[in-house]
């Protein structure tokens, strides 16, 4: 029965037909968001890192702004801690000096850790779902990391190398134990070398979720919670489907 509901959460749309319920029953989201948590964690136990690949902005233009990829995250945070998860590496530039997402996410963690008192309509610049995340993490006691780097980067190197090199510096070296939540852009998670399309320049280039698959030797589980109507490279789990539609409605409801 697992699989099958990974199925329908993960075909194309166009192999489900447009006649799909818009209307979620709330008893078998919950079933099916119960199996998708079994089906993640079960691997994360076998995993060092577990990576989730989030929509940054809107899934599509008028829609309303997308915190269901946080917030299901969030709702993974203290099962991820119970076997053994303790970091949480967010695309988040820790030496932004423009107004933006990451210098708003990096003014509400110093004001969280200096016992101010905070309002989320502060931190505005703050992409989707970032600030909930970022919040229920320092609740539950897990150790924040920000890896992301300036869009241009060094010359010729990509970014995706250079969040890998902070991980690894910042987190592995330091931790031999260590077990991290990689919350970042989607395609970011992708296992397998890519061409021009996420980069600026051409050529092939390795994704962070290569670099770490790498890295751990296979213990990298990369989970794709992009725009449905992406195709995805390699990764491990494909849920887009899940999360904007069975979580979606289930997230919607009282």
């Amino acid at each position: 029965m697992i699989v099958f509901l990974l199925l329908v959460s993960c075909c194309p749309k166009s192999e489900l037909g447009d006649n799909r319920a818009t209307v979620c029953d709330y008893p078998m989201c919950r079933y099916e968001k119960e199996n998708v948590d079994t089906v993640i964690i079960e691997h994360a136990k076998e995993s060092r890192v577990v990576m989730f690949g989030e929509i940054h902005d809107s899934v599509l233009s008028g829609s309303p702004p997308p915190i269901e990829d946080s917030r299901y995250v969030i709702s993974l945070l203290p099962e991820l801690m119970k076997i053994g998860y303790s970091y949480l590496a967010l695309e988040v530039n820790s030496d932004e000096k423009e107004k933006g997402h990451s210098r708003d996410m990096v003014r509400f963690y110093n004001d969280c850790m200096n016992g101010k008192a905070v309002c989320e309509k502060e931190y505005a610049c703050a992409k989707p779902g970032w600030i909930e995340l970022l919040r229920s993490a320092m609740d539950l006691g897990y150790s924040i990391r920000f890896i992301d780097t300036p869009p241009g980067g060094v010359c010729g190197v990509s970014r995706d190398r250079e969040m890998f090199k902070k991980i690894k510096s910042d987190i592995f070296e330091r931790d031999e134990e260590a077990k991290i939540i990689v919350y970042i852009g989607a395609n970011h998670v992708i296992e397998q070398e890519t061409y021009e399309g996420i980069y600026s320049h051409r050529g092939k280039r390795k994704p962070l979720g290569l670099l770490l698959d790498d890295y751990t030797k296979g213990k990298n589980y990369s989970v794709y919670m992009g725009h449905t109507y992406d195709t995805p490279a390699k990764c491990d789990l494909f849920i887009s489907f899940f999360i904007w539609d069975t979580f979606k409605n289930l997230n919607s409801k009282p």
